[in-house]
Order: C-alpha cells, then structure tokens, then sequence
C-alpha cells in the first residue's frame, strides 16, 4: 500500500541509548567497592575528600542518566507525532502503532553523611553499636529494570569477608529491583540507588471543586501545583527565545507533572518534552473530543489540548485542560467555553470563550496547516 509518507522508527537509536543507562549503573554499582574501602580505612581529612569525589562522580552519571530519559522521551514523542500523519493513496489516515522508548531509569545520590575523626574514636563506636544491639549501616542500593531482571524467580548471596562486612543481593520481579547493602560499623559515606520512576498512567485521580469548576486532582491541589510552574519558571515565556515553539513539551510536563505532583521538573525538562511518552493522541471531531475530555476530567486525569497560536487560530498552540464548570453535567453537551486550563506560555490559570473572544479555542490540523487531521487531544496511558 502506497502511503503519503514513509513510517519512521529509532528502535535501534533507543537501544544504544538504554544500553548507555546500563554503562553508568553498572558503574555505579563498581563504586560500592570504593564505598567500603572509604569507610573501612580513612579517616579525617582523607575521609573527607574521598567522599566528595565518589559524591561528584556518582552526580556525574546521574545527570548523564536522566539526560539520556529526557532524550529518550523526546524521541519517542517525535517518532508518534511524526508517524500520526500518514494517509494511504485514498486519503484515508493509516493508524501505525505507536512506540514507547521510555526508560525511566534512574541514579538516585542521597549524599555524604558523618565524619571520622580516628581510630580509637571508630573502634569506640563500634563496642557502642555493640552493647546497645545497633549497628550503623552503609546502603549502596542498586536496580536496574533491564531485560536480565525480567523473571519470576528470586535469588540471593550472602558472603563474609575478613573485616566482618557483609553484602547481600536479591533480585526478583517484584521490585524489579537489583538491590545491595553493606554491614558495617563505620558512619554513612555514600548512598545511591538506581530504579525506574514509578507508573501511575493507569491510576486515577479524583474530582474536587474549584471555584465554578470541577478540576481533576490527584497527588496535589491545583493551585499549589500552578504557584510551583510559575515560581520555578516552567513555562515558555521564562525563555521565549529557545521555548518559544515547545508549547507541547511543556504541556505534556505540565500535566502529567501536575498529575504525580513532580516538584523538581525544570524549565528545561519541560521544553525536552518530560514526559512525552505518558500519553496517546486521541483525534477526532469537536464533540467527540469534548466528551472525551469530559471523561478524563472526572477520571482525575489531566488532558492536553490543541488551540490557537494566534488570534485567527492559523497557527497552533498546545495547553493543558484540569477542568470543566460545574455546570456541565454530560460530555454530549459540554463545550470548549466550559473548560479551564493551564497555558503552557506562562503557567497561567485561563478559561476559554471562544473564537473571536482573544482567548484560547479548539483548533484542527487543518485550521493550522499542521496536518490533515481533526481536534486533536493527548491523553494519558
């Protein structure tokens, strides 16, 4: 079948992508060993300085980490955008299933705790730990959700070395987790972990009143999450010049952000397209995508939407809806007047009243000349 354009897909981009995620966690791992050596022998200023160049390290590969997610996400999103305007020879659009390269894997550093002083001060604290039945413990957690943890079985070592340190693995398809833990009686040095952001797409938030709406909610409350946007800048116009045209991208991280009330997505990870890969695109003509809407509102979900760029809706911009007025009592009658959004320009609380009315309105591809297709939403997986 001939069609307009070509499907694109990057499964082999995405995998050398991944397969970098693995380097660095299986690096991470390797530091455990450096992490008790630290602890086992040095002391005062030698302590000091170790810890802070495993800390600097292992904040190195957690940035190169979440880079390779917001890479990871952003293709994923260009490849589904690109591949949801095909049409075959009669002009009829060809649905080609979408792709998720998601990782979500993650180098979390918790940082550098205690000091040690001497040895007489360690071998003090050890007798402490021991006649009160505690023992300090130094975690070096890590898990990576690949496909050599994709069992149902569970395993685990246990092993003693000279000094009386201990490190324990397990690894089953519960957690997904790959976990270690050493012993000892030393203070903290270092603690990482290494795992997969959690999946809420398929959870459901609740519907709450606010003022003449109904807004979805879920891990926070609407106006705390909009005071977040806008006094952290994650919005296009706290960089106009290089998110002037990431209106999606940060509609997307507005929503879902809103949705898991993520506090630490920057302005930059918005215009990255955050989280690209949480939703689908649902088409269709104006009522039916009302409806929709209607339905993933009280569902406590938050949608993204297609309107305007400009005042003759020419151009098109993308915002996020989180409700509707309380006046709507069916998705068969309620119309875009009725919604409430964030923008993604400014992070600002709006409503909608229509073409004409120099507020935002429902636009269609064809409106905007971005492609031969109806209303358009992106709603959560």
């Amino acid at each position: 079948m001939a069609y307009s354009k070509n499907p694109v897909y990057a499964g082999e981009a995405a995998a050398d992508f991944k397969q970098s995620q693995n380097v660095m966690i299986q690096a991470a791992e390797k530091l455990e060993d450096a992490i008790g050596l630290i602890n086992n022998n040095l002391h005062g200023t030698e302590f000091e300085m170790a810890s802070a160049y495993v800390g600097k390290i292992i904040n190195f590969m957690q940035n190169e980490v979440e880079d390779t997610n917001t890479a990871l996400d952003k293709l994923t999103y260009l490849v589904n955008e690109y591949n949801s305007d095909i049409y075959d020879e009669k002009g009829n659009k060809v649905n080609i299933p979408q792709v998720n390269y998601h990782s979500g894997k993650q180098i979390i550093y918790n940082g550098t705790s205690g000091s040690k002083t001497s040895v007489s001060d360690d071998m003090s604290n050890a007798q402490n730990n021991i006649d009160s039945g505690n023992s300090q413990n130094t975690n070096a957690n890590a898990s990576a959700n690949n496909s050599s943890n994709n069992n149902n079985n569970s395993s685990s070592n246990s092993n003693n070395n000279s000094n009386g340190n201990t490190v324990s693995y397990s690894v089953g398809n519960n957690s997904g987790n790959h976990t270690s833990s050493h012993s000892t009686s030393g203070t903290p040095v270092t603690s990482y972990t290494t795992g997969n952001e959690p999946t809420v797409s398929t959870s459901t938030g609740h519907v709450s009143d606010y003022n003449d709406y109904k807004v979805a909610e879920n891990a926070t409350t609407l106006d705390a999450y909009v005071k977040y946007l806008q006094s952290n800048k994650v919005c296009q116009n706290a960089n106009t010049e290089e998110w002037g045209n990431k209106c999606l991208g940060f509609a997307l991280t507005h929503a879902y952000g809103y949705f898991i009330n993520d506090t630490t997505v920057t302005g930059q990870q918005g215009a990255n397209y955050r989280y690209g890969a949480k939703f689908n695109t649902f088409e269709g003509d104006k009522q039916t995508v009302l409806k929709k809407i209607y339905e993933e509102i009280n569902a406590g979900r938050p949608v993204v939407l297609q309107v305007n760029g400009n005042k003759t809706g020419t151009s098109r911009h993308f915002v996020t809806v989180v409700g509707y007025k309380k006046s709507v009592t069916s998705g068969e009658t309620m119309t875009e007047e009725d919604l409430l959004i964030i923008d993604s320009w400014d992070a600002q609380l709006e409503t909608m009243n229509g073409k004409g009315s120099g507020t935002r309105f429902m636009t269609q591809g064809t409106e905007t000349g971005n492609g031969n297709y109806p209303y358009r939403i992106y709603v959560m997986k």
